[in-house]
């Protein structure tokens, strides 16, 4: 049955597209950064044929609505999986995520939003989208993404603190009641967000998975920024970036870059409503947002760490000068998630008026999960079907999250001259929890399963990465390499893919200029991919990131993140 939140649809309308391969078809192909050269065939990324075994998918929308240049940034109100789902996992069943796609779209017919001033969305089995139509990323930016899929046995709070897994966020999902499984309650979904959201490939090898026990609910906390001009341009027109209203931080075309095919509001400008505080006697440091007859603080925590850790402190500009980046200090900070909160706009005062706020933009991000049922093991004559995956996240730019791209000297080296920017970091295995971890130190919970000690570090024997991927923004990103500093082998190098000709043209949803996708690295057992390593805690690493900044970019991203299976002592 194709199911509907809160209501049945036609089956005659709403046909499931068994010939489509995948829901992202077209323009920058889906790939792999490190595919086995020796094998026969490459490894496919058909997320129902790469799989053993059946593999079905159900499809979660998520409603945003902005008037230009606002961000959306919060919790919707929880959704209901499809009911059908819902039954046939209840009692003790276990669905197993092998994989998903993500896009924004337009929806024809949607439900209304649910009552009080959260807004909400809907759920599919499944599938209901020969309505939709794709928002190009031009319109509409995803900065990043949280979503949860929740089991009857943990619930949604929030948190006192906000916590930074990586990004910061007030939702906390914990298990309340443990189950005999031992498999996770909850699933948090975040890797490769941002402009690269749509077109990474975020499949898993065959046999391995992210578990949920009785799954019922989805929670959505994107962060969205309105890129779209209200000059007769339709939200799903394919007719590339337009130059809209910029704020006067964004709009010096000799430092900002303003025809990479994005817009320079994706960067989070501050504008003439921020203004920025730091408490001598305290040391407290914030910025104020003021907007009509409301000002709201943020708190700024960036804290930059000395190196080895990373090179933000000393040598922030990547270009192998002295001196902090601009983003260690709230005096300097020019741009970021610290100026772009919820319902936050992106528009200097004086410009409000021409916003057009009554044209009203209402789309959905759109996620596919791919999934199969898990099967425990039958000692001794069969093994579970699916290993589970744990996330890992750290930051290259060790705590700051998000920095400042920039030259060393203005004077000398002006902002257009061609110019490549590098930084990097040195942790140890044991640290690839740093900014979040399954049950971690930073409060990223998956339920079940690892926990960590009272030092707060996961005293693994192993930790075996299938998936290793690394997020950064367009349009400055090129490059991104994880090294095993013990050994001198490169563990995984990601070149950032940008939409090209050779797909189409470059106002095509998945196929924009200025906006890129991430290929991760995939480790496992079938053919095209390459054997799993593993790493004891103790193993150094080190992590680069190769950044263009011929113009200067703010509120850049520099992260790993990954999922994994650990051996304990």
């Amino acid at each position: 049955m194709r199911q509907q939140l809160g209501a049945v649809l036609p089956s005659l309308l709403y046909l499931h597209h068994a010939s489509a391969k995948v829901m992202n078809a077209g323009g920058v192909p889906y790939r792999i950064s490190n595919p086995d050269s020796a094998a026969a065939a490459p490894y496919s990324t058909d997320f129902e044929a790469n799989i053993a075994g059946p593999v079905e998918h159900f499809d979660m929308y998520g409603e945003v609505r902005t008037i230009y240049s606002q961000t959306y940034w919060t919790r919707n109100a929880p959704i209901p999986l499809p009911e059908e789902l819902v039954k046939r996992f209840a009692n003790g069943g276990v669905m197993a995520i092998t994989g998903y796609e993500i896009d924004q779209v337009t929806h024809d017919n949607a439900p209304p939003p649910p009552p009080g001033d959260k807004l909400g969305g809907f759920s599919c089995y499944p599938s209901c989208d020969a309505s939709d139509r794709s928002v190009p990323t031009y319109h509409a930016y995803n900065h990043h993404y949280f979503a949860w899929l929740v089991g009857s046995g943990a619930e949604v709070y929030d948190l006192e603190r906000p916590g930074k897994y990586p990004n910061p966020s007030w939702t906390g999902v914990r298990e309340v009641e443990a189950n005999p499984q031992g498999v996770p309650s909850s699933i948090v979904f975040k890797e490769n967000p941002g402009g690269e959201y749509r077109k990474s490939y975020h499949g898993y090898p065959s046999g391995y998975a992210q578990l949920l026990h009785e799954p019922t609910t989805w929670i959505f906390e994107p962060m969205q920024i309105d890129t779209h001009p209200r000059d007769g341009t339709q939200l799903t027109d394919q007719v590339g970036y337009k130059q809209w209203l910029l704020p006067a931080a964004s709009g010096n075309g000799s430092v900002t870059e303003l025809y990479s095919g994005s817009s320079p509001l994706l960067e989070c400008p501050c504008t003439d409503r921020i203004t920025k505080h730091v408490n001598e006697t305290s040391g407290e440091s914030y910025v104020l947002y003021t907007q009509d007859d409301r000002t709201v603080r943020v708190d700024y925590h960036h804290d930059c760490n000395d190196e080895p850790r990373g090179d933000m402190l000393r040598h922030g500009n990547g270009v192998g000068t002295n001196g902090p980046n601009a983003a260690c200090n709230v005096t300097t900070y020019h741009g970021g998630t610290f100026c772009c909160q919820h319902t936050f706009l992106l528009t200097d005062k004086a410009q409000q008026p021409y916003l057009r706020e009554d044209l009203v933009d209402r789309y959905y991000l759109k996620f596919r999960y791919y999934f199969q049922t898990y099967r425990p093991a039958q000692p001794p004559s069969a093994s579970a079907s699916h290993q589970l995956l744990h996330h890992w996240v750290f930051l290259i730019d060790a705590q700051i999250n998000d920095y400042e791209e920039a030259h060393d000297d203005e004077r000398t080296n002006p902002y257009g001259t061609p110019s490549l920017g590098r930084i990097e970091a040195r942790l140890v295995a044991n640290q690839l929890c740093d900014a979040g971890c399954d049950g971690g130190p930073n409060g990223q919970i998956d339920g079940a399963g690892v926990q960590p000690a009272k030092d707060g570090k996961l005293h693994f024997k192993t930790i075996t990465p299938l998936v290793i991927t690394p997020h950064c923004h367009a349009p400055s990103c090129v490059r991104e390499e994880l090294w095993n500093d013990d050994t001198g082998e490169l563990l995984c190098n990601v070149t950032a893919d940008y939409g090209d000709a050779r797909y189409g043209a470059l106002s095509d949803v998945f196929n924009e200029r200025g906006y890129l996708a991430i290929p991760p690295c995939l480790f496992g057992y079938q053919p095209g991919l390459r054997k799993p390593f593993s790493l004891g805690p103790d193993t150094k690493l080190r992590a680069v990131k190769y950044f263009n900044n011929t113009f200067r970019h703010l509120g850049q991203m520099a992260q790993w993140t990954g999922l994994a299976v650990y051996e304990w002592p």
